[in-house]
């Protein structure tokens, strides 16, 4: 498949611990977005049963497509002979999947670019000028991390690596998985947040492309949550997590996480926003709030 100018192509990165959470995210994109959009979903393991409510979220769009690619990150990592030279992430390797792209999806599909996300991540608006935006990047673009100040000492313009703008054919010419894989071999025991801290050492602040913070609003503050296209729930406290407060970005959440379940257009997301909003004073009388520092 050959990109066109019209195509919006998304990836996602998974295993079948985090599938489960995928309906919620392409469920709020297909929402959103009334332009077809081609998903692709590489992962490790994955159960038919998520794929089949997988399918169904991004069917709200009839012009939305899906492609399920198998890629066992931690067997290449073994082939390059480079595995035990590398941390796992929340117990897999999966976090270094996107390392791959460039290979899984420009030198195998001919797909030039692409947004990748995370998936703690849910859609509040439109992703048509994340796409706009996503033509005339470079090699790669993103969002400041929220800690980025405290980063700049790994890489200056230190971005989050959640919401990726990805340019994979300027990014397979600078050769940028050979370089990536191997600084992580290298410096596996010094890197603390593992892949990100990669791609901000190996692309200087002339090869990423800042983007507005809207595209990954990693904030919970009201102003820049109103103008938020993405929510990212960045850090140990994740959407589906109890102990995370009911502010407006768990609340899409969970509207959109209901919404896969049972189905519903414009009117039942109005009523499951105001029900949401309404209640979530009550819910956070039973939530209590970590301490823990965000980040990732």
């Amino acid at each position: 498949m050959h990109m066109r100018d019209t195509d919006y192509n998304i990836v996602v990165c998974t295993n079948s611990n985090y599938a489960k959470y995928i309906p919620a995210l392409f469920n709020s994109i297909s929402f959103h977005t009334k332009a077809g959009i081609a998903f692709y979903v590489v992962y490790s393991s994955i159960t038919e049963d998520q794929k089949l409510r997988i399918k169904k979220n991004i069917s709200i769009n009839p012009e939305n497509t899906v492609e399920f690619i198998e890629f066992d990150t931690q067997n290449e990592l073994q082939k390059l002979e480079k595995d035990k030279k590398f941390k796992k992430f929340a117990g897999s390797f999966d976090t270094y999947t996107r390392l791959f792209l460039t290979d899984i999806l420009y030198i195998r599909r001919n797909i030039e670019r692409v947004l990748y996300l995370d998936i703690d991540i849910i859609a509040n608006k439109s992703l048509e000028p994340v796409f706009e935006r996503l033509k005339s990047v470079k090699m790669l673009g993103g969002v400041l991390d929220s800690d980025a100040d405290s980063l700049s000492h790994i890489s200056e313009n230190y971005i989050n690596a959640g919401v990726l703008l990805l340019n994979l054919k300027a990014l397979h010419e600078f050769g940028f998985m050979q370089k990536a894989l191997d600084l992580a071999a290298e410096r596996a025991g010094e890197l603390q947040y593992f892949d990100q801290d990669i791609i901000n050492i190996i692309l200087g602040s002339d090869q990423k492309t800042l983007c507005d913070a809207s595209f990954n609003t990693q904030s919970n503050i009201p102003a820049e949550v109103k103008k938020g296209i993405l929510f990212h729930f960045t850090g140990p406290r994740k959407p589906w997590n109890r102990t995370l407060r009911w502010r407006v970005k768990k609340c899409s959440w969970v509207k959109h996480c209901i919404m896969a379940r049972i189905g519903g257009g414009v009117i039942a997301e109005r009523m499951l926003n105001m029900c949401l909003l309404t209640l979530r004073p009550f819910l956070n009388l039973f939530v209590r709030d970590s301490k823990t520092k965000i980040s990732r």
